[in-house]
């Protein structure tokens, strides 16, 4: 078990963080007699454990007490990343994996955690639900949306990424942005993002995202989000949400 949580960052996302969008409130981090096992976890777990503890520490050591300003998603708003000075718990979740506290929002009210296979997510009680399949993929999603700031919210489409018909075959997927759980695609004037809702129960379990970089092309893409089944329900939230602020 080795997360990897920097060296898989584009040239851009290791731009955003060097650019102070990411600055350091605090210096010290968790410390290995700081990271306790709960007491759910078996004695056949104790070294997945404390090797998760370890990555807990370096992830620490990376991102600790940085505070990312998120633009648009399910975790709009600021995040403090890093498991913080004092006591960090592993918990298991249902399905026998761990998870710990990696960070907190300043609005949502679930936990934001990480589980053992580097996943980022959030727990509203001893649950784990998925968001991005590493730390890495949510840092390029916070850089993408600091890119699309003053684009304007076309459509919010509580669906699959299909239910917009021909719109994402016309542009590009990101690749370095799209994995199983979030993705983006894009082109000159229009983007496409696909995220996860921090609800776990919420159905349909994806939110779909239509933007667009200039308010002459909302009409056309809204006449072709028609043709595809969109309507009122998805076009009053975007206009409600008006800008990527």
């Amino acid at each position: 078990m080795t997360i990897d949580h920097s060296a898989a960052l584009t040239d851009r996302a290791r731009s955003f963080l060097g650019d102070g969008i990411l600055s350091p409130r605090w210096s010290r981090g968790v410390t290995a007699s700081e990271v306790v096992i709960d007491n759910s976890i078996g004695e056949e777990m104790k070294e997945i454990a404390k090797r998760f503890g370890d990555e807990l520490i370096e992830f620490d050591s990376s991102f600790g007490g940085r505070v990312v300003l998120i633009y648009g998603g399910v975790l709009e708003g600021e995040l403090e990343l890093g498991c913080g000075a004092g006591e960090t718990v592993l918990r298991r979740k249902p399905d026998g994996g761990l998870f710990a506290r990696v960070a907190r929002h300043d609005s949502a009210q679930c936990s934001i955690v990480m589980a053992t296979d580097g996943r980022l997510g959030c727990s509203w009680s001893d649950e784990f639900h998925p968001l991005f399949d590493s730390v890495a993929d949510f840092i390029e999603d916070c850089t993408r949306w600091n890119l699309v700031r003053t684009w304007r919210y076309v459509a919010i489409v509580d669906a699959d990424v299909d239910s917009l018909g021909e719109i994402p075959a016309l542009l590009e997927l990101e690749e370095s942005l799209s994995g199983s759980l979030s993705s983006w695609w894009s082109g000159d004037d229009v983007a496409v993002v696909c995220h996860c809702f921090l609800n776990p129960g919420r159905e349909p379990s994806r939110q779909v995202m239509v933007l667009t970089a200039g308010d002459a092309r909302t009409s056309s893409l809204r006449h072709d989000l028609a043709r595809a089944g969109c309507g009122e329900r998805q076009f009053l939230p975007a206009d409600i949400r008006g800008r990527v602020k």
